[in-house]
């Protein structure tokens, strides 16, 4: 979405669901920019980017601030009272899981997991292999379930290898 007034544009980027596109960032940042150099009423240029999930983005030749769509949840929170269109709003971001990025359970044994491997193992290009698994289940929305069969998985096959080859202590 783009705000324009007389003072200012602001470029509004909303994930829901989906991933950024392939520089996609960048390339409304390289209109920001034309806009910049092409006005004649110099206005406050901003760019805003909206997720669910942490996607660590580094963009500093314009205005730039990312928010979760857990601070638009926090907000409405505090405004519900009284208001019907707010709380439905509220309760579809929370039936979507988006309403909060508090750790769950679930995420406690995956993380917990990982670091148990990762500290098991000093073969680094399991690390390599595994951290671009991970990051790579964590780019899509909601794949919790995936993570944490593929993470069960791998430690499995670890540990029966570690049966197989018991000269290999070290592994696990």
């Amino acid at each position: 979405m783009v705000f324009a007034s007389e003072k200012s544009y602001c470029f509004l980027e909303m994930k829901v669901n989906a991933s950024e596109g392939n520089g996609q960032l960048e390339k409304y940042v390289d209109v920001l920019n034309h806009l910049v150099n092409e006005d004649l009423n110099p206005r406050n240029y901003y760019l805003r980017y909206c997720s669910q999930f942490c996607h660590p983005k580094e963009i500093s030749c314009v205005n730039f601030k990312r928010f979760y769509w857990a601070d638009i949840a926090s907000f409405l929170k505090e405004r519900m009272e009284d208001n019907l269109l707010i709380e439905i709003f509220y309760q579809f971001l929370e039936e979507r899981n988006m309403a909060d990025m508090d750790y769950t359970i679930e995420d406690v044994v995956a993380i917990s997991r990982y670091s148990e491997v990762f500290s098991k193992s000093d073969d680094y290009g399991f690390h390599l292999r595994f951290e671009k698994k991970l990051v790579s289940f964590m780019e899509e929305e909601n794949q919790l379930e995936e993570i944490q069969e593929w993470v069960t998985k791998r430690l499995d096959e670890m540990l029966k290898f570690k049966e197989n080859h018991s000269s290999l202590d070290w592994l696990v």
